[in-house]
Order: C-alpha cells, then sequence, then structure tokens
C-alpha cells in the first residue's frame, strides 16, 4: 500500500528472492533473550557482581541448571541416496520416544569442580537397577521435573560436596528464578550464598545456556550412536548374549543397549556420567562463562589471560 499497490500478493519465488536479496536466513530462537533490552541486560549484570561476585574467587563461583534428556530419542534427518525417494524414505518409533529425565548440572567458573550430576526420572525403582546400582544420584517423581522436593535433595547433595571438597569455605550459587528454586533456604546458607538471575536474562548470563547443556546433549546423542552403530557389526554376539540374559530370567526394563535394545534409565545416567566426566572440558566450561560476561571484568580478564579468546574450545 506504500508503493501504490492494493492488490499485491508475495508469490512464494518472490519471498525467496527477496530473502536472497537481503541477505536473510532461516534460524531458530533460543531463551528468552528477545523479552529483555540490551540496557536492562547491562543494568541487571552489574547489581549481580556488585552483590558479591567481584570480591569472589572464579573458583568459589557456581553455576546451577536443570535441562530435559530425551534419553531414548533419536535424530530425525540422515543422509539417503539421490535416487531414493523422498516420501518412502522412514525411520523408526525411536525418533518419536519421549522418555525422559530431567538432569540437574552445576560446576564453578573454572571447570575444574564438575560437581556430580542428579537425574530425576519416573520410577522410583527402575528393573535395570537390579543389574547394578548407578553412581549418579538418581531420584524419582510423577512428571519426571524438577521441583522444591527434588531441589532440596539437590541442595542437600551440594552442600555436602562443598563441605567435603572445600571445607570452612562459603561458594557463591547463580541460579534462575525457577519456582522450585524459590523456597527457604536457611540451612543451607552457612555454606552457599545463594544468586537469582533477574527474569527472562538466562540465556544471556547463565553459562549453561551459553553452550554447556547443548554439548552435553550433543556427546550423549554421539555416545548412543555409536553404540548402536556397533550393534549391527556384533549381532551374532548379541544374539549369545540374549540367549544368557534370558537364562538369568532378565525382564522387560532391565534389556539396554548393550543387548541391542533402546537405552534403559541406568544406560542413560551411565552415559551421561561418561560425558560429563570425559567430554565436557574445563577450558570449554570456562569459555562459555566467558561468554556470558556474567563475571567482574577484572575476573574475566584473568580468564581470558590463562584461556585465550582465540584459543578454539575442546
Amino acid at each position: 500500500k506504500q508503493y501504490g499497490y492494493k492488490d499485491f500478493q508475495a508469490s512464494q519465488g518472490w519471498v525467496q528472492k527477496f530473502i536472497i536479496r537481503h541477505g536473510l536466513r532461516s534460524d531458530n530462537l533460543h531463551g528468552e533473550a528477545g523479552d529483555v533490552k540490551e540496557e536492562d541486560h547491562v543494568k541487571a549484570i552489574g547489581e549481580l557482581q556488585a552483590s558479591s561476585l567481584a570480591k569472589t574467587d572464579p573458583e568459589d563461583i557456581y553455576n546451577m541448571d536443570e535441562t530435559g534428556l530425551f534419553y531414548r530419542l533419536l535424530p530425525r534427518r540422515t543422509y539417503v541416496l539421490q535416487s531414493e525417494e523422498k516420501k518412502t524414505t522412514r525411520g523408526t518409533k525411536a525418533m518419536k520416544a519421549k522418555d525422559r529425565l530431567t538432569v540437574i548440572v552445576c560446576c564453578h567458573a573454572t571447570g575444574t569442580d564438575k560437581v556430580p550430576l542428579m537425574d530425576i526420572g519416573k520410577s522410583a525403582d527402575p528393573r535395570c537397577f537390579r543389574l547394578r546400582k548407578p553412581k549418579i544420584k538418581y531420584v524419582a517423581n510423577k512428571s519426571a521435573w524438577n521441583n522444591s522436593k527434588e531441589m532440596l535433595k539437590w541442595l542437600r547433595m551440594f552442600k555436602n560436596h562443598i563441605k567435603k571438597t572445600k571445607p570452612g569455605k562459603k561458594v557463591v550459587l547463580i541460579m534462575d528464578n525457577c519456582g522450585a528454586h524459590g523456597q527457604d533456604l536457611s540451612e543451607f546458607e552457612d555454606v552457599i550464598d545463594f544468586k537469582f538471575l533477574p527474569p527472562n536474562t538466562t540465556s544471556r548470563f547463565q553459562p549453561y545456556d551459553a553452550g554447556i547443556i547443548a554439548v552435553l546433549k550433543c556427546r550423549y546423542k554421539y555416545r548412543l550412536l555409536k553404540i548402536w552403530a556397533l550393534t549391527v557389526l556384533e549381532q551374532d554376539a548379541l544374539m549369545v548374549q540374549a540367549k544368557a540374559c534370558r537364562s538369568v530370567k532378565y525382564v522387560n526394563g532391565m534389556y539396554g543397549i548393550h543387548q541391542g535394545k533402546p537405552p534403559n534409565v541406568l544406560d542413560a545416567l551411565e552415559l551421561l556420567e561418561e560425558v560429563w566426566e570425559n567430554d565436557i572440558s574445563e577450558e570449554f566450561i570456562t569459555r562459555c562463562w566467558l561468554k556470558c560476561t556474567i563475571l567482574d571484568p577484572a575476573q574475566q580478564s584473568a580468564l581470558t589471560s590463562d584461556h585465550g579468546k582465540n584459543k578454539k574450545a575442546e
């Protein structure tokens, strides 16, 4: 209407040419950063730094977050021959699997202290735990989400971890303003100084949203697919193993990736532990903290000199 066209209708070709001409691209939107103005970011981070972060050693500043993991879900994309008909290409039920765990992750700014993970599932006593007990702490509720009850369990675990690894010290714990986090925290305040991120700023400030959680999930799927790929080459051995499993009365819920089946809860916990301990490097964690600029400028400068902006994160 601005240019005198009253009945203009953009065709698909017109839209595509417009996108190319102006250098636009399709992208996914993440988090809540779009709800917050940049000046609000600057003000919020300044207040957070002034409150106590600037006076605290980066090794005593921790961040925790939780994330949902569809531990049986397979990628929906793959490579096919150009001669194959796209409409006839089919996947598996595992590409729609909705089995979920909530994973609580926590570490400090230098990445040398990765607090043991805690996972939340639906089953209070998974059958696969009869095979062996997981090293990762596991709790359960009907929704498999983090709530105030499970949060208290994690905070007690975290407090014990700090008292064991840093006796006599008080650390800062940065969290988002999730409802499960906002409860009576008085029993922990002798060891933990709680700092909450302002609403709608976690995507900007939180190190876990800067890449740690994304890499954790990516490496989990990588390890899962690697094991499944090996099962294709070991079908004969798996057949023998399956017979052995039947002889010791395996039941549903006990079979997992090592028997050529989708992962059970125990498999997921063990894979997560491997990823957390071996695939998430100290350097990568620190670079995610630096990316968020949540630390005081002097702390940022000191960490940057150790890890260098031009170094590639592992």
